[in-house]
């Protein structure tokens, strides 16, 4: 096994090996299989999370479903990402620069996000959440609101004329500003503040 690369596919009667093997092997990223004997993935990144904070080790749920349901289950269960099997090689390499470096993909995993926040009805605002958007600068906030758009950092750049570095360091920063661990949950902290647009 490489150092510092930990196997999470193992069977559910290997899970307390599979747990320590993270635990005594730390690792900054785990590409996370949602089929997988015994337990799924959405289950061992719940119970990674359980054990970690969310900046290590970044978990990347790979699936070879574009389902919104998994999408949102890997999200909710504390996933920084997710990726679909098919994705060429160059794709998979700069998903995971773009997890370690602290951001999250895909546009799946967005799109799904807010495609179930907009489904249902209006939530109630979370008064405690929008005072943490209170603390945005101007430009920070107009990225936040087309982030939950579900747009990209190119796209974001292109409509806002700007570089995609200059993107990525507003949304970073709002992430930090509210409490965001993640992309996704920036976008589920947009809408529940009542700022989605």
């Amino acid at each position: 096994m490489h150092p510092g690369a930990a196997e999470i596919g193992l069977p559910e009667d290997a899970e307390s090996s599979r747990q320590a093997l993270v635990r005594e092997h730390p690792v900054d990223l785990v590409l996370m299989d949602i089929r997988m004997p015994g337990i799924d993935g959405v289950e061992a990144t719940r119970r990674i999370r359980a054990e970690h904070p969310p900046e290590k080790p970044r978990v990347i749920v790979l699936t070879t479903f574009d389902r919104d349901d998994i999408v949102l289950a890997a999200l909710r269960a504390g996933a920084n990402g997710f990726l679909s099997k098919i994705v060429s090689p160059a794709e998979l390499v700069a998903g995971i620069t773009e997890v370690v470096g602290g951001g999250a993909l895909s546009a799946a995993a967005t799109a799904a996000l807010i495609g179930h926040m907009t489904d249902g009805p209006p939530p109630v605002i979370d008064r405690e959440l929008l005072r943490r958007f209170d603390a945005l600068t101007p430009r920070e906030r107009d990225v936040v609101v087309l982030v939950a758009s579900g747009l990209g950092n190119d796209e974001i750049a292109a409509q806002m004329s700007v570089s995609p570095y200059t993107v990525k360091t507003h949304a970073v920063r709002a992430m930090t500003k509210v409490g965001a661990r993640d992309r996704a949950q920036l976008v589920s902290f947009t809408f529940r503040a009542g700022l989605h647009p």
